[in-house]
């Protein structure tokens, strides 16, 4: 892998979204406790979040639900197959030994 020049490291790390989420949260928390004249932004952000969380947990479900009718599509189209070519009836070349 090529350096761009005056690169000395690079880093490749994948962050879930539900950690950014979790920090999220607890600064929210501790930002409420802490600083009470900011309590209503806090609501708000918090308001946000969810938001922002029932999108990402909709958007995950549906995919979920797309994967699952592509297996039983592939599911039944194994069966239909297995249905037209029976395995006691489908002749096998003989090998010579």
């Amino acid at each position: 892998m090529k350096r761009k020049i005056g690169q000395i490291l690079q880093f490749n790390v994948a962050i879930p979204f539900w950690l950014i989420l979790a920090m999220g949260v607890g600064v929210a928390i501790a930002i409420y406790f802490v600083a009470p004249k900011y309590r209503e932004d806090v609501k708000f952000i918090t308001v946000v979040i969810g938001g922002a969380t029932a999108i990402y947990s909709a958007y995950y479900v549906g995919a979920g639900l797309r994967l699952n009718i592509e297996r039983q599509k592939q599911e039944a189209s194994f069966e239909i197959l297995s249905l037209l070519n029976p395995i006691s009836t489908t002749r096998l070349p003989r090998t010579q030994n």
